[in-house]
Parts: C-alpha cells; sequence; structure tokens
C-alpha cells in the first residue's frame, strides 16, 4: 500500500507531521497511539510557523490547530483498517525461485476493499464508481486485478517484499 496513489493522496494533509513516513508507519503510530494523540503530538512538534495561514496572515495556537484539526480524526482513526484490509490479496504463488539468492518471485491477485473505501470517503464518489465497473467486468471476465513481487530475507530474520511491476 505505501506504494500506492491512494496512500500518497491520503498522506498529503499530514506531511507536515510525518517528513516524508510511508504510509504503514503512520498508519502503524496511529494504531499503537491513537489519532488524537498523533495529531496532538504532530501539532506539538511541527515548526510554529505551520500553524499560519498565509492567505488570512493568522497564527494558531496549538490548541486552535487542535480544534481544526478535530474533524479529521475520525478519519485517520480508519488509517489502520486501511492499512490492513485495503487490498485483499487471494491467490498468491511462487512464479520462480532462486535458492543461491533465496529469492522468490510471487504473483498474486487481489481486489480493493470497496465498501471500506466508501466508508471511508463517506459514500459513492466517481472513483469508486470506475473501481466498481472495473471489478465487476473483471469478475465478470474471470480475471482480477494482479501484482508482481520479490520476497526475500532481509538479513535481520524477517522477509522483505519488494513490488517487481504491474503486469
Amino acid at each position: 500500500m505505501d506504494e500506492s496513489a491512494f496512500s500518497r493522496n491520503l498522506l498529503e494533509p499530514v506531511q507536515l507531521f510525518v517528513k516524508g513516513a510511508p504510509f504503514s508507519a503512520v498508519a502503524e503510530k496511529i494504531r499503537r497511539d491513537g489519532a488524537e494523540k498523533f495529531v496532538a503530538d504532530g501539532i506539538a512538534n511541527v515548526d510554529k510557523r505551520a500553524l499560519c495561514d498565509e492567505s488570512t496572515k493568522a497564527c494558531y495556537t496549538p490548541d486552535q490547530a487542535m480544534e481544526l484539526w478535530k474533524p479529521v480524526i475520525p478519519k485517520l482513526s480508519m488509517w489502520p483498517k486501511l492499512y490492513d484490509t485495503y487490498y485483499m490479496f487471494d491467490e498468491i504463488r511462487a512464479t520462480d525461485y532462486e535458492p543461491n539468492l533465496q529469492r522468490a518471485t510471487c504473483r498474486t491477485a487481489f481486489w480493493f476493499n470497496i465498501p471500506l473505501v466508501k466508508a471511508y470517503l463517506g459514500g459513492a464518489s466517481q472513483d469508486i464508481e470506475i473501481y466498481e465497473r472495473q471489478e465487476k467486468l473483471l469478475r465478470a471476465t474471470g480475471q482480477s486485478y494482479s501484482r508482481r513481487f520479490m520476497v526475500q530475507p532481509d538479513g535481520r530474520g524477517e522477509l522483505a517484499v519488494r513490488l517487481i511491476a504491474n503486469p
């Protein structure tokens, strides 16, 4: 999800707080600390000039800034669930294995969790309607979205997963 346009668009309004962190790291921080603490910490640690609105020349106190962010907190609270289930994977399979590198190339079919995205966006949108039409067409023809990725040990006892390309 970190490499998706959807996550980049979600992160845009909070860039001052996250300084280039990937969506997965932000979602995990919100899962651990809660969305309200994420916003409060972001406001407390941001350069105070960022609390000023250049168009009106008004500067906000941290408490005023927090009030402005309150309507966004319920949406931010959904980010861990979006991270966990935005993509619903199916049929993950290895397509190639390189034993000397302990590396496997895999392919997976996936679908978008459209009901969750609708809930996040507060209902249908033009983008959602496009995804729904595409998904209906793919399912009718026995196809799905598909991604290729590579899996290999990362040297720390974990697996590193890297997307290769859209087919």
